[in-house]
Parts: C-alpha cells; sequence; structure tokens
C-alpha cells in the first residue's frame, strides 16, 4: 500500500496527529497501514513517545516527513522524555491510548480547533500543567462535552471529516462551550519560557522548576491552596487564589518558574523557611543536581508531626499495604525508631 496523498506537518502538530490527519486524507487507518507492511505490532503504541528507530524511519519516509527522521523525532515528546531521563518524580505527559483514563488523557482546546482549517492536535497540549490555552485563555477539556468519552485519536474512524471528533458519540470537538480564565502577563510569560526551554532541550533549567513543582505540590497536599499561595505573595510571586483552584497544575508549574526566577538568595531563605515540604519533595522525588546547594543547607532535619505521619500512612494504604512503622520512615526518609518513638508517645 502507497499513500497518494501526503501532507505537510502543521507548526507545533503532535506526530500521532500528523499521521492519523494522513490516513484519514487517504481513507485508511494506521492500523490497516501498519499491518500491509508488517508492522501491526505497533498498532497499540502510543507513537508520541515510542523510541523505536525502526517505526520512525518508516514513518518519516512513508509519510514523506521533509526533514526526514529528526523531523519525525522533533514532532513527538521524545525531546521532553530525554529531559527527564533519570528524574525519579512524575513525569509532565499525560496519557493518550485506550488504557488512559479519562482524568489523564491529554486536553484540547475547541478554539485552536475551529481555528484550524484543518483540525490538529499540539505538542503542549499533551503536558500535564496545561490546563488553560494560553492562545484564547479558556478551559481546555479532557474529554467530550456530551458523552465524557477520553479523547482518543486512533478510534477516530477513517471516513470522518477530520479528527476533532468523539470516536464514542461522533460529537464536534470544535463547538464545545468555552470557558474563559483570564492569565495575567507573568504566567504567560512563564508559560512562554516552560516552552522555549522544552523546545531548547534545557535540562539544568527543566530540572529544577520540575522540582520546584514537586515541592510545592507536596505543600498543596497537605495544608491547601491557601497557605502556599500566601508564603509566595510575601516574597513578591503575586497569584490569583482563583486562578490556584481552578487551575492546581497550572498553578504549581508557573509558580515553580516564578520561584526559580527569584534572586538564589531569596529561593534559599524561602525553601529554608518551609524546609518541611522540601524535604519531603527530597524524600518522594529524590533531589536533582541543580538543587544540591539548597538541600546541603538544611543542616537540619524536619520534625515528626501528625500531618506528616498520616500523609504517609495514607499513601502507603493506597497501595494495599499495611502502613507499619517500618514502611511509614522509609517513605519518610528517616529511622524506624523515631516513627516508633512518635506513634508510642
Amino acid at each position: 500500500m502507497t499513500l497518494a496523498v501526503h501532507l505537510a506537518p502543521l507548526p507545533d502538530e503532535l506526530l500521532s496527529s500528523w499521521v492519523h490527519r494522513t490516513c484519514h486524507a487517504n481513507a485508511t487507518s494506521l492500523y490497516s497501514l501498519l499491518w500491509h507492511h508488517g508492522l501491526k505490532c505497533y498498532a497499540q503504541v502510543d507513537l508520541d513517545q515510542c523510541k523505536n528507530r525502526k517505526l520512525l524511519l518508516w514513518l518519516a519516509r512513508e509519510l514523506k516527513h521533509p526533514e526526514g527522521i529528526c523531523g519525525v523525532r522533533d514532532m513527538s515528546l521524545l525531546p521532553v522524555l530525554e529531559m527527564e531521563k533519570g528524574f525519579p518524580h512524575r513525569s509532565w505527559i499525560r496519557g493518550i491510548d485506550r488504557r488512559a483514563f479519562k482524568w489523564r488523557s491529554f486536553r484540547y482546546c475547541p478554539v485552536c480547533l475551529s481555528e484550524d482549517e484543518q483540525p490538529c492536535f499540539r505538542r503542549y497540549w499533551r503536558l500535564d500543567w496545561y490546563e488553560i490555552c494560553h492562545h484564547h485563555q479558556v478551559q481546555m477539556f479532557n474529554a467530550c462535552t456530551s458523552c465524557e468519552a477520553p479523547l482518543i485519536l486512533h478510534r477516530v474512524r477513517w471516513h470522518k471529516s477530520h479528527l476533532a471528533r468523539c470516536y464514542s458519540c461522533d460529537a464536534d470537538l470544535r463547538y464545545a462551550p468555552n470557558r474563559v480564565v483570564a492569565l495575567d502577563q507573568s504566567s504567560m510569560k512563564a508559560i512562554d519560557d516552560l516552552f522555549f526551554l522544552m523546545d531548547h532541550r534545557d535540562k539544568r533549567k527543566y530540572a529544577a522548576i520540575h522540582f520546584l513543582e514537586a515541592f510545592l505540590d507536596q505543600w498543596r497536599r497537605v495544608q491547601g491552596v491557601d497557605e502556599p499561595v500566601e508564603a509566595l505573595e510575601t516574597i513578591g510571586v503575586h497569584i490569583d487564589v482563583g486562578f490556584a483552584y481552578s487551575s492546581p497544575a497550572m498553578f504549581l508549574a508557573t509558580a515553580a518558574h516564578e520561584l526559580w526566577q527569584l534572586d538564589k538568595k531569596l529561593l534559599g531563605k524561602f525553601i529554608s523557611n518551609h524546609r518541611r515540604w522540601f524535604n519531603l519533595a527530597v524524600r518522594d522525588f529524590q533531589c536533582p543536581a541543580v538543587m544540591h546547594p539548597y538541600y546541603k543547607s538544611l543542616k537540619w532535619s524536619y520534625d515528626l508531626n501528625a500531618e506528616i505521619i498520616n500523609q504517609a500512612a495514607n499513601e502507603i494504604s493506597k497501595t494495599g499495604r499495611e502502613p507499619t512503622p517500618a514502611r511509614i520512615a522509609r517513605k519518610i526518609g528517616c529511622h524506624v525508631s523515631r516513627v516508633e518513638n512518635f506513634l508510642n508517645g
């Protein structure tokens, strides 16, 4: 099977979006194309995270990407995955395949889709923290607004007019209701800077912001949003509380970016004043090399309290295991005797 129609990739387009658009233009599906070329073993692979050189070379050759395999890699999420290599904490990439739950499927902006001559999906829509479209300042959706089915591109049938269709109820995703969310200039600048460092693969800065996001997340999970927002206000990082509640993931990412932009002495003082949450982030996600100077400056460990013990016990219980003192101590990162003394005292 030889493709008669070859579509040029659009700016910022996701690899899987370009592949499925090309297949639809040729009145076929990706599975049929892979099966015909003896590659059906890759039918269930997430194309955007696939590292198989054979498949990437075949896509570049068969779909005739103007920049070859290098262009195919740049359209995928491999540059982000390479920056995250060796990071022990969670990825910023959302799911896309049939095993993805609705809350983990990647989002879409109905306004962006409606403005496209041929609807396509962007690379940054698969970032976990990207909850608001910074072009139109509207809330992103992670499911069909009619039937709440997740967004799964390879399930959209090839005979549909375009990809912006729900595979379950055939609703047009371009006509989803718009929820306007205003972003301030600092948030817009932080989003643009995060995209810039991903495009230029600045792993050092990426690791620092990613870890600071984990540091703020530990704080938010235990204390709620209000306390970290108030603490950030005292050092000149102004966050709208409504924005922090409506878009917590984007709030954490933009606030982490603002923290890293601070004077290093001020950042060190801020971390020392809230060392409990920093140490919890170190225990859960470890500490990237760029944050080692701040970690070494914390010469004393945090004091155990009921909040830390209960948080560790709840996280252990969610895995189906009993929260014994040894497991709690391993989770927190201290000696088991400290946990036993606290529980017995």
